[in-house]
């Protein structure tokens, strides 16, 4: 029998699911999947987070990538939705940056008494090696993390912050990178100046 992805929804998706609670809990810390790069025959990483994060109770929204919204749906049976709506939000390329302030704008943000009722976002990008300083404060990172990042991670970073949500309300976000490094960035972080 030839099977047509080589993709454990049992041990699969278990392995994933640990990385990405440990990128949760250990903010900008970066975890890997990279032994899944052959589970699917395209978008593979993004596919493994979709098929660990969705069930037939979760809506989905896919921008700008059909086929990755058809698989999903097929292996998962979420429901395609609008991005004001979906619990979960794919960024399957990387996009401009007035694209994403839109998304970050529309996605759900959860409400003061269900705070957790808000979008997930998992963005792709190519890398997220390069020379921008970034200091992040956030539950889970003792002190605050100093870092350097690439400019368009930077960007987006500093877009979800011009959200000024009511704490404790936000998004989620995930960032996959093409070699399948996974870190996290959660509803409650922020960048701030590093003091000297």
């Amino acid at each position: 029998m030839e099977k047509a992805f080589d993709f454990d929804f049992v041990f699969d998706t278990q392995f994933v699911f640990r990385k990405l609670l440990d990128a949760i809990a250990k903010p900008m810390t970066i975890e890997s999947i990279d032994k899944l790069k052959n589970s699917f025959p395209e978008n593979a990483f993004l596919t493994a987070l979709g098929c660990t994060f969705l069930d037939n109770g979760a809506e989905m929204y896919v921008e700008k990538n059909t086929t990755l919204a058809d698989t999903l749906a097929g292996l998962t049976l979420s429901k395609q939705t609008d991005i004001e709506n979906a619990d979960y939000i794919f960024l399957t390329s990387e996009l401009n940056y007035e694209t994403i302030k839109t998304i970050f704008e529309k996605a759900k943000k959860g409400t003061l008494p269900d705070p957790h009722k808000s979008a997930t976002i998992i963005i792709s990008c190519h890398s997220f090696e390069g020379n921008e300083d970034i200091t992040v404060v956030s539950p889970g990172i003792k002190g605050a993390y100093n870092g350097k990042t690439s400019k368009y991670i930077k960007t987006i970073l500093e877009i979800k912050q011009q959200l000024a949500c009511e704490y404790p309300c936000g998004i989620d976000l995930f960032f996959i990178s093409d070699k399948g490094d996974i870190f996290a960035y959660p509803r409650l972080a922020r960048l701030t100046k590093e003091e000297k």
